[in-house]
């Protein structure tokens, strides 16, 4: 058995797209998602899926706010925090909640992309009774006044 010694370069590349907490935001008409952006060695890399869906199936591409930056975005071997803001309210309505949500995220740079990334979001709607009152409670013999009494005192129209 022979050895031949080859010599040759090996590109490893580590380039990966992490979710943060998303946060409602702007009366909630806006969903802010954090995610990290990590390459080594570090990449320029543009976000090209950012998608929801309402039943896991059918996709829909997010609005994003007119401040969220798509390209251009600085992946970096200890983890660029950056932020994609979706104007939900746009694309869904005012019906966002009691339900799950689901969001992907995706980033490329040159032949490299990272794993589709997906979220599930619910947000619950509590209700909740408003109508609490500082007055005590009536005792438990107490039976009312009477109505004529009270129509006997009551202020006369003219």
């Amino acid at each position: 058995m022979a050895i031949i010694n080859v010599e040759a370069t090996v590109g490893i590349y580590k380039f990966v797209l992490n979710y943060g907490i998303p946060a409602l935001s702007g009366l909630n008409r806006e969903l802010t998602i954090p995610y990290t952006g990590t390459a080594s060695p570090a990449m320029t890399a543009a976000l090209t899926t950012y998608e929801y869906s309402l039943d896991g199936t059918t996709w829909y591409t997010m609005t994003p706010s007119s401040s969220t930056v798509t390209t251009g975005l600085s992946f970096t071997p200890t983890g660029a925090a950056l932020t994609f803001t979706w104007m939900m309210k746009d694309d869904i309505g005012d019906a966002i909640y009691n339900k799950e949500i689901f969001s992907r995220l995706q980033a490329t740079s040159g032949t490299l992309t990272t794993t589709l990334k997906s979220y599930t979001l619910y947000f619950p709607k509590i209700q909740s009774d408003t109508g609490i009152s500082d007055t005590p409670p009536l005792p438990e013999d107490y039976r009312g006044i009477n109505g004529s009494d009270l129509l006997e005192k009551a202020p006369k129209s003219n």
